[in-house]
């Protein structure tokens, strides 16, 4: 898998939790790890305005296993290291 195929599992993780094209992926956020990606989106109307009062509640990082394509919500509350670490340690057990 290639961060283009991840990117669009993560969007369609996306709008399955979010109102459709409400959201968009930030590409200067993505990060890339040994294991897979993590996306950050945030509101289109936040992100083409630059006014915070359109800022929506974040969605946080959504996950993209390498090897799986399996995709998931993290949480905002830690960091997208330590949420990559906790998921790296669930694969090796």
């Amino acid at each position: 898998m290639n961060i283009d195929e991840a990117q669009d599992i993560a969007m369609r993780t996306l709008v399955e939790y979010t109102e459709k094209d409400k959201y968009m992926i930030l590409g200067d956020r993505t990060k890339e790890f040994d294991i897979g990606w993590t996306f950050f989106a945030e509101r289109k109307e936040f992100i083409e305005t630059g006014n915070p009062l359109l800022q929506g509640p974040g969605v946080g990082w959504i996950f993209v296993d390498r090897e799986t394509g399996a995709a998931e919500l993290l949480s905002s509350a830690i960091s997208t290291e330590r949420s990559v670490d906790e998921i790296r340690t669930k694969k090796l057990e």
